[in-house]
């Protein structure tokens, strides 16, 4: 089992190798090069019958794209997956904030 989940992350690994720089792509005479923030996880087990299972996922979040311009290559940021994004940081904050005032309430 244990050789099963190394192969699993190893092959797990070399996938994510090129999927956080995509390929570059011609768009209109300009280069782009997409930009992803991935992360995943995996994980198996096994009981003392000899029963076993395994099991893994993950997750992209296109960030942007570098894009090549006269003056140079240029960061263009992808505003609705930065929203998203941030929708769980602010959610917390959110939470965290209103905690605070009903403490100080008490």
């Amino acid at each position: 089992m244990a050789h099963l989940v190394s192969d699993i992350l190893e092959s797990l690994r070399n996938s994510l190798v090129g999927t956080v720089h995509g390929q570059p792509v011609e768009v209109g005479g300009r280069t782009v090069v997409p930009v992803a923030f991935v992360w995943c996880g995996a994980g198996g087990g096994a009981d003392q019958e000899g029963s076993s299972g395994g099991g893994g996922g993950g997750c992209a979040l296109p960030v942007g794209a570098y894009v090549s311009t006269d003056a140079g290559a240029v960061f263009r940021p992808n505003p609705v997956a930065l929203l998203v994004g941030s929708a769980p940081v602010v959610a917390a904050a959110g939470f965290a904030a209103a905690r605070v005032v009903r403490a100080l309430r008490r």
